[in-house]
């Protein structure tokens, strides 16, 4: 748990994991060090504050649920959602409020959106490598119309299931370039 007042850093050997991780700082922020990995086997939950990265490469990966609140303030950490289990990613009244990019790349198993999710920030991707993304009647958009920007690239096999919306304003598949949709339904 990162809690309390003031800004907090992390740096690991590569890889740190936590059966559960909250991040609840007050407003202040997480910087995580160049290529570290903080990895959640339970509930990552994002509640107040904001993660960064001190240089790039850094990553919250979850096997595990994964919850951004209202309070959330942003930063550019990167979100892996792997593992074999199924997931549950909620951003209930923080839609908009995870601004690293998003790459769901599982050996098994489904992540399952329990509300809209709003990839906005310049240069934010979502990344499709493999498993399973349910909609479930809700909108994922990859598409910042202020910087004109945002890109949504599947390299392997990827089942996106439910109804919903899946929208982006690049896309890309497995190295045959990025094609430019947005924002509309790939």
């Amino acid at each position: 748990v990162f809690d309390g007042a003031g800004s907090w850093g992390a740096d690991v050997i590569t890889t740190e994991t936590f059966s559960n991780l909250t991040v609840n700082l007050g407003g202040s922020g997480l910087s995580v060090a160049q290529n570290d990995t903080l990895k959640t086997l339970g509930t990552l939950l994002l509640a107040n504050g904001y993660a960064s990265q001190a240089i790039s490469g850094a990553t919250f990966e979850a096997q595990g649920n994964v919850t951004v609140a209202a309070t959330w303030d942003g930063g550019s950490l990167a979100l892996l959602c792997s593992g074999s289990d199924n997931q549950n990613f909620d951003l209930t009244g923080a839609t908009n409020l995870f601004n690293g990019n998003v790459t769901l790349s599982k050996s098994a198993g489904t992540v399952t959106m329990l509300s809209d999710l709003y990839l906005q920030a310049n240069g934010q991707t979502l990344t499709l490598t493999a498993g399973t993304l349910d909609l479930n009647g809700k909108t994922v958009e990859v598409y910042s119309s202020y910087y004109n920007t945002g890109t949504l690239t599947v390299n392997g096999t990827v089942t996106v299931a439910g109804t919903g919306n899946l929208k982006a304003r690049y896309y890309g598949q497995d190295g045959a370039g990025i094609h430019q949709y947005g924002p509309k339904r790939c």
